[in-house]
């Protein structure tokens, strides 16, 4: 019997060199991901989502300093060779990033840009990529499938740009789909139609899937799990229902009561989190949210939270939870 969890990321961390010192990324990032579930993956930008995904990906700059370990499907893939690496992942893992127009190629039609990987990776002739491609696209809710197949990128919306990179990701029948930002540069009617699509399909394929983004709305009710990310740090991560119920990190309660409501009283303002995130220059010794928390006081700066799981997975790396000092009622 095949192990449930298909991705297990362990004690992850990543630093950069710079100049002025070592610009510190991801510390000890912990997460396990089980066949055919959802993770999202959220925090607001610089929390260091998206180079989690390149260094899963295996997509960090070549300078940079990894640590941890990283295994998909039981393979440790920091033990591969680089070019070993990219066909492991090429044949099992499929990836929709933020911006269609510049994923795709400008100058080449749609329908071999679909088909590529799985030539590659699944040894298909030129003929059988043309029947996989123009099923995929209709499979993704492309029009005419068979005559957008040899069409150019430009000559489609950005939604349709979108499910054509949904289409891509799809040819090598992957184990694990990763969006990145997926939706973020469309509209919201797009955005609903392409977070449909995407778990209709994962409900077709059996797939895991991870959703990484800025806003909550993606992850509510689309995925399983939550991780919560704050200055390269794991702050909260459990079931979604759970973390969104009763978040045990001040950042995670702070970013659930930023979310407008419409029971909101019409002269409520819209709450945001005062400060800034932190100077990856500067090196922290405490937790890195202290110097926006109402809660902190000196042992949030002095002293890194631990993040501790319970039996249910639920967790999070906050000396004064929320549970034990509430919102401020400005904040609420």
């Amino acid at each position: 019997m095949a192990d449930p969890v298909l991705l297990d990321i362990a004690g992850l961390s990543l630093s950069l060199p710079s100049p002025a010192g070592d610009l510190q990324i991801l510390n000890d990032i912990t997460l396990r991901l089980e066949r055919g579930r959802t993770l999202g993956i959220v925090g607001e930008s610089g929390a260091g989502k998206s180079m989690l995904i390149r260094a899963i990906l295996g997509l960090a700059s070549r300078r940079a300093r990894i640590t941890g370990a990283v295994r998909l499907d039981g393979q440790h893939l920091g033990a591969l060779r680089e070019r070993d690496r990219r066909r492991y992942l090429g044949a099992r893992v499929g990836v929709v990033f933020q911006n269609p127009t510049a994923a795709l190629n400008a100058y080449q039609r749609v329908g071999p840009q679909v088909s590529e990987s799985a030539r590659v990776h699944r040894g298909l002739t030129k003929m059988q990529a043309r029947e996989l491609a123009i099923s995929l696209l209709d499979r993704v809710g492309i029009p005419d499938a068979a005559s957008c197949h040899d069409r150019f990128p430009h000559e489609f919306s950005g939604g349709m740009k979108q499910r054509i990179m949904i289409a891509s990701a799809l040819a090598v029948e992957p184990d694990l789909l990763i969006a990145d930002e997926a939706t973020t540069a469309l509209d919201v009617t797009v955005q609903k139609e392409i977070l449909d699509l995407l778990q209709i399909l994962q409900q077709e394929t059996g797939m895991a899937m991870i959703q990484v983004t800025h806003n909550l709305g993606v992850v509510a009710g689309r995925t399983d799990e939550v991780a919560v990310m704050y200055g390269g740090r794991l702050a909260e991560t459990g079931p979604t229902p759970q973390v969104f119920a009763a978040a045990r990190h001040q950042y995670t309660a702070q970013l659930l009561a930023a979310v407008p409501s419409l029971d909101s009283p019409p002269d409520r303002d819209l709450r945001s989190i005062p400060g800034q995130p932190p100077d990856r220059l500067i090196g922290i010794t405490g937790c890195p949210f202290a110097p926006r928390c109402h809660a902190a006081d000196a042992p949030c700066a002095d002293r890194m939270p631990v993040l501790r799981r319970d039996p249910a997975g639920h967790g999070a790396a906050c000396h004064h939870p929320p549970q034990d000092v509430p919102l401020p009622e400005q904040a609420r």
